[in-house]
């Protein structure tokens, strides 16, 4: 059955299906970062991966997935870490990285949120398989002198503070910007975190938002 070409935005919504590109179309897939992404660039840091969002095998959105920032200041202060900490539990931190709806056809206003939500449930699955190891917060940096990062908060990130201004141009190596894009982060419940339980016997979202701070530092 296909899509009718003018679906009601709940009906385009419910078609939509996210999964990672496959190898031949990862020139496709970066071509369109280079050219319509504000940072015109598809080069990811660490272990990436790459999605896309479809319906009725017409591309509607991308989205990446790829190692954490070592350093981010607002990160570390919400959790709580201490510099051992981090070294030893950064790879549970999942950067989203990029992330580009793209333009052609109709718009609907919550497309974003739709993908930004599947695309979470499938890198649940996907980044244990590829890494080795569970997700356990997935952060992203929010430019808003750009976008009002609207669907990130629909999803449940919750803003942790700005970053310093700067980015990295190389391995070891960081410029300034002079732009202070927004934290926003979000974790993922453990089975001995408090939030597993929950009021009437119902059972607990698969992700817990992270808060200003933590209750210890995990």
């Amino acid at each position: 059955m296909s899509k009718p070409k003018s679906a009601p935005e709940w009906e385009f919504l419910r078609w939509v299906n996210v999964r990672l590109i496959r190898p031949e179309e990862r020139e496709r897939f970066d071509a369109l970062l280079e050219t319509e992404h504000y940072l015109h660039s598809a080069r990811l840091g660490g272990p990436s991966l790459r999605y896309v969002a479809e319906v009725d095998g017409q591309w509607v959105a991308l989205i990446t997935f790829s190692g954490a920032a070592p350093h981010t200041k607002a990160r570390e202060q919400a959790i709580g870490w201490t510099p051992r900490q981090r070294a030893r539990r950064l790879g549970f931190v999942v950067n989203n990285s990029r992330f580009l709806v793209l333009s052609e056809g109709q718009r609907y206003p919550n497309l974003a949120s739709r993908v930004l939500a599947l695309a979470l449930k499938q890198l649940n699955v996907d980044w244990p398989v590829h890494s080795g190891h569970p997700v356990v917060l997935v952060e992203s940096y929010v430019d808003e002198s750009q976008y009002r990062g609207t669907c990130y908060r629909t999803c449940g990130f919750a803003a942790v503070g700005l970053t310093a201004g700067y980015g990295r141009s190389s391995r070891d190596y960081y410029v300034e910007h002079g732009q202070h894009p927004l934290l926003d982060a979000m974790r993922k419940a453990s089975r001995e975190d408090p939030a597993e339980s929950s009021p009437g016997g119902h059972p607990p979202p698969p992700w817990t938002f992270l808060a200003q701070t933590l209750p210890r530092p995990w």
